[in-house]
């Protein structure tokens, strides 16, 4: 996987200039991130374990479709029991995901909050994935994010203080 050929700002206006969402949607999709960015992965796996997997992405599992070697079982093994730190115990935002994060964010914040909004196809597309890719992330992101899409008050309008929505160019 690459990373996309243009800036995270430029995707975002992509996004205002075909989706058209309210502003606020991005200050929503942005405390999503926050706090998929600041659950550990561990309380995540603990809470679903397997049932994230996704026939579709298997192929980009380290080792599948492999037999593991002695060795390799026995190292996979001690660093599955070796606690992790909190900084190793994180999502983070790369290059990588930090373009479908935040797509699939903005889209469920819209379809929550919003009484019309458009279908995967078109988020997809606007987006530069699959509607079935579209789909797989949503439901990523609301598993991440444990179905709890309610914000409070006072992290909306910390969030939106410092945010630099962008606008339809």
């Amino acid at each position: 996987m690459a990373a996309p050929s243009y800036t995270f700002e430029r995707y975002l206006q992509r996004i205002a200039r075909y989706t058209a969402p309210a502003p606020i949607y991005y200050v929503i999709a942005f405390i999503y991130m926050d706090r998929i960015a600041t659950t550990p992965r561990s309380e995540f796996t603990a809470r679903y374990g397997q049932a994230t997997k996704h026939p579709q992405y298997e192929h980009r599992r380290e080792g599948s479709g492999k037999a593991l070697t002695a060795t390799a079982a026995a190292a996979a093994a001690a660093a599955a029991k070796k606690p992790l730190e909190w900084w190793e115990d994180r999502l983070y935002l790369s290059d990588l995901n930090l373009h479908r994060l935040f797509l699939s964010c903005i889209v469920v914040a819209i379809k929550f909050w919003s009484d019309n909004f458009y279908d995967n196809a078109v988020y997809g597309r606007v987006g530069g994935v699959t509607a079935e890719e579209m789909l797989a992330l949503e439901l990523s992101t609301l598993l991440w994010l444990d179905f709890r899409l309610l914000i409070d008050n006072d992290n909306f309008v910390c969030h939106h203080r410092t945010a630099d929505l962008p606008t339809r160019a």
